[in-house]
């Protein structure tokens, strides 16, 4: 809930500090999940001691990704 709770709601996932400390404190799976938009922010999670990583809208929200690319193509024409 990184993010969603009041002692986080001022950040926004990937907590990577906090996938840090539960890979040194906990003896358990630690799956990094949510805020993961990008392969290499999937690799910095596996070396930061995560077991799995779930990738969701970056793969599944091809909306957002048609929505992002709308608006960047419809901006005014830069100064070049």
């Amino acid at each position: 809930m990184y993010g969603y709770t009041a002692a986080t709601q001022h950040q926004t996932p990937p907590g990577f500090d906090l996938l840090a400390q539960m890979v040194e404190k906990l003896s358990v799976p630690i799956i990094c999940e949510g805020g993961i938009h990008s392969p290499q922010m999937a690799r910095r999670a596996i070396d930061l001691g995560a077991d799995a990583v779930v990738v969701g809208t970056a793969i599944t929200g091809i909306d957002l990704q048609v929505k992002a690319y709308r608006e960047a193509i419809l901006q005014p024409p830069l100064d070049l």
